[in-house]
C-alpha cells in the first residue's frame, strides 16, 4: 500500500526541489499533489485525505505556528514534516510542540528526508496494523491470539521457508470466506504476510536459510510443518471472527449517540481522540463518518459549540477571558484567543467592548 504526500511551499522551484528528491518507489509514496498557501493545502488535505505533509513553515495567509496547530487539530492522523529556511529554535519548538514529526533545515538534505520519510512510512505502518487488531483491546480473544502467535514463533525455526509459502497459499484458498469483502481479505493477507516476515526475520538471525534449516533438523520438518499449519490455520480462523466483530462494531456506531455526548460533554477535555476512544472505533473512522453524516468535522463542530457557549459567557454572563476559556475546555489561554478570534473575526475582549 502506498502512503500520499502533499507537498506545501509558496514557492513552485521549492516544491519541484523537495518532490525530486524524494525516493518514491523505495519508500512506497505517492504524490498527492502540491499547495501554495495554507488554505490551498487545508483544502487538499480534506479532500485527498494524504498521509504525510511536506510543509514549508512560513507561507502567506497564515504563520507556521497557527497552521500547524490548525492542521493538528482538524488532521492529526495527518504525518507533518516542518522544512524551514530557518535555524530558529523557536520555530523548532514549535513545530515539535504542534505534533511535526521533524524539522528540516533548507536546503533540505536528501538523505535526512528520506530517513525522515522511512520513519514516518514505518509508523503510518504500525498505525495500520493497530487499526487492524484495534479489536484485541476489549476482546477476551487477545491472550489466545498472543498464546498462538507465540507458539509459531516457537515453531517457525523448524520449517522449510518455500514449504511455508505454500502451505500459506493452500491455507488462504481454504480459508477465505466467499462473503469476505476485499478489504479484508487485503487485512487478512497482511496477517499471513507477517508470518512469512517473522520467518525469514528468524532465519536472518540465526545465519540459517531454508536448505540450513532442513538439514539440521530433517526429523523435525515434517512433523513442526503439519503442527504449525494448524496453529496458522487456527489463527486465520480468529482473525475473520475478529474483523467481523470490528464490521458488526462498526456498523453499529451510532452518530447521533456520538453527537449527543458531544452537547453534554463539550465543556470539557473532549477531544477526537477520546471520543472514538470511548466508542470503541479509530480517530480516521470518527473523523470520516461524523463528517459524512453532519457535513462538519468533529473537532469542528466541538469548536463551535465552545464558540457559542464563550460568546454567552463573555456577553450575557461578563466573566473574565480566562475564566470564559477554562469553562469552554481550553486550557491554553493563548490558544483560546486564537480560536475565538478566527470564528467570530475579533478577540474576546473587543466582543464584550461591542457589547
Amino acid at each position: 500500500m502506498a502512503f500520499e504526500v502533499l507537498v506545501i511551499d509558496d514557492e513552485p522551484w521549492s516544491r519541484q526541489l523537495v518532490i525530486s528528491l524524494i525516493e518514491w518507489n523505495r519508500l512506497d509514496l505517492q504524490l498527492a499533489g502540491e499547495a501554495e498557501d495554507a488554505s490551498q493545502a487545508m483544502l487538499m488535505i480534506e479532500s485527498l485525505n494524504p498521509a504525510i505533509a511536506l510543509t514549508d513553515m512560513r507561507m502567506p495567509g497564515m504563520d507556521g505556528d497557527e497552521f500547524l496547530r490548525e492542521l493538528e487539530v482538524r488532521f492529526p492522523e495527518v504525518k507533518i514534516i516542518v522544512l524551514s529556511g530557518y535555524d530558529d529554535f523557536n520555530y523548532l519548538q514549535q513545530a515539535l510542540r504542534s505534533g511535526a514529526v521533524d524539522y528540516l533545515l533548507k536546503p533540505v538534505d536528501r538523505d535526512q528526508l528520506n530517513t525522515t520519510l522511512e520513519k514516518c512510512t514505518g509508523e503510518l505502518k504500525s498505525r495500520l496494523l493497530q487499526e487492524q487488531t484495534l479489536v484485541f483491546s476489549n476482546s477476551a480473544r487477545l491472550n489466545e491470539y498472543i498464546e498462538y502467535r507465540n507458539r509459531i514463533f516457537s515453531h517457525l525455526l523448524e520449517l522449510d521457508r518455500q514449504s511455508v509459502n505454500d502451505g500459506l497459499f493452500l491455507l488462504k484458498k481454504s480459508l477465505f470466506p466467499d462473503n469476505l469483502s476485499s478489504a479484508d481479505k487485503e487485512s487478512l493477507d497482511r496477517i499471513f504476510h507477517d508470518f512469512i516476515v517473522m520467518l525469514e526475520e528468524f532465519t536472518s538471525r540465526f545465519g540459517l536459510d531454508s536448505r540450513s534449516l532442513e538439514s539440521l533438523r530433517p526429523e523435525k520438518i515434517q512433523r513442526g510443518q503439519e503442527d504449525v499449519f494448524t496453529l496458522i490455520g487456527n489463527l486465520y480462523g480468529k482473525a475473520i471472527d475478529l474483523i467481523e466483530d470490528y464490521q458488526s462494531r462498526k456498523g453499529s456506531l451510532d452518530l447521533s449517540e456520538v453527537r449527543d455526548h458531544i452537547d453534554r460533554y463539550y465543556r470539557e477535555q473532549i477531544t477526537l481522540e477520546s471520543v472514538s476512544r470511548l466508542f470503541l472505533v479509530t480517530k480516521e473512522h470518527m473523523s470520516r463518518s461524523f463528517k459524512k453524516s453532519f457535513g462538519v468535522t468533529l473537532n469542528d463542530y466541538i469548536t463551535a459549540l465552545r464558540m457559542d457557549h464563550a460568546k454567552i459567557l463573555i456577553v450575557d454572563e461578563g466573566l473574565e477571558i480566562k475564566q470564559v476559556a477554562f469553562l469552554c475546555g481550553y486550557t491554553d489561554l493563548a490558544y483560546f484567543y486564537r480560536v475565538f478570534k478566527k470564528h467570530f473575526g475579533s478577540p474576546p475582549g473587543k466582543m464584550r467592548g461591542s457589547q
